[in-house]
């Protein structure tokens, strides 16, 4: 969905590196459960997630989401944030994008975000797969 840089180095590394030679943190922020927004302009590469592990992707109108209920997503995100943590010299980690859309919601399970009739945080549902997701066994309890 994107190209390496050219000449090729490590965008993230380089960032790491810059920030800490200013004295700054960086901290990673991950989206973990969003897999393709329709927004995005470039085509899907060969080995994004919805065609290596199709069975983790579920389709929502022109979106594509993890489930953060599905321990096998639980697992696959939990993989790939301790790479980063494990490859990077980063300052902290951020979990983003909870923002799940579901379809069928009552006003009695969900807060739909002002100014964005899309996107739905089912409270209860939302918190209890992110709570039970791994992320706690590494601190942030």
């Amino acid at each position: 969905m994107g190209r390496s840089p050219q000449p090729f180095y490590d965008p993230l590394e380089f960032a790491v590196k810059e920030a800490h030679k200013r004295g700054l943190e960086l901290h990673a922020w991950f989206n973990p459960y969003r897999a393709h927004h329709p927004e995005t302009i470039s085509p899907i590469s060969e080995n994004h997630l919805s065609k290596t592990k199709p069975e983790l992707v579920k389709k929502y109108g022109k979106y594509m989401w993890l489930d953060p209920g599905e321990k096998q997503v639980q697992d696959y995100s939990l993989k790939v944030i301790l790479d980063v943590v494990n490859r990077y010299d980063i300052d902290g980690v951020h979990i983003d994008d909870n923002l799940i859309p579901i379809p069928n919601v009552t006003k009695q399970t969900t807060k739909i975000l002002p100014g964005n009739k899309n996107s739905y945080f089912v409270n209860d549902i939302d918190i209890e797969n992110i709570a039970v997701s791994g992320f706690s066994r590494y601190g942030s309890e």
